[in-house]
């Protein structure tokens, strides 16, 4: 009878026997309140660690918003968002990119630079630093700051005049020229020129 029983439940028509299954019963265990106490404690302490944890999250979140944008912004005033609006946009005091974060430690008052004019026709022409490092796959290198002034060393000459021919086919010849602030506090004005080479073909 089993067999048979078990074979009519798998055909479509299915007998009375298998209309219904037995219900499932669970056993209930019964849990100490002492436990359950504990359990809520510790579920109230954790979600008491996590409400503290977002409320504290979201100011400096805010925060670090906030000095984001606001050191891309300096980083991109000068060279991009002053030829973008056509006008000088307001500085943010306390920072000095692109360098990144300003750093404080002590500077001399004196401050040297090299700077490179094309001559055509004998008519010199300043010529922007940018323009001599800017490439076209990742455009220029805005962070380390007076790199031209190496070009002031003798021994650097023969390459870097190589290099101005080759960038600046238009110039017949170039002078490079050793310019100087003595004193950038009391007098940031007064600046000291003197022809370091010239590049000649």
């Amino acid at each position: 009878r089993l067999r048979r029983k078990r074979r009519t439940c798998g055909t479509t028509r299915v007998p009375k026997t298998c209309m219904g299954t037995p219900p499932v019963r669970f056993h209930h265990t019964e849990v100490s309140p002492i436990i359950l106490n504990e359990l809520m404690l510790r579920l109230g302490a954790q979600a008491a660690i996590i409400a503290a944890m977002r409320r504290r999250s979201i100011p400096i979140t805010w925060f670090v918003l906030c000095w984001t944008l606001a050191f891309h912004y300096e980083s991109l005033r000068a060279n991009y968002l002053n030829p973008l609006f056509k006008r000088e946009l307001p500085k943010l005091a306390l920072l000095f990119p692109p360098s990144g974060w300003i750093m404080f430690y002590n500077v001399g008052k004196s401050y040297g630079f090299a700077e490179v004019y094309g001559l055509h026709k004998n008519a010199p022409t300043l010529i922007d630093p940018h323009r001599m490092f800017e490439t076209k796959a990742v455009g220029y290198d805005n962070i380390r700051r007076n790199v031209l002034v190496g070009v002031l060393y003798r021994d650097h000459a023969p390459a870097f005049c190589a290099f101005l021919h080759r960038k600046f086919p238009a110039y017949d010849d170039f002078l490079i020229v050793h310019a100087d602030y003595p004193d950038v506090v009391d007098a940031p004005t007064v600046v000291l020129r003197q022809p370091a080479y010239r590049c000649r073909q």
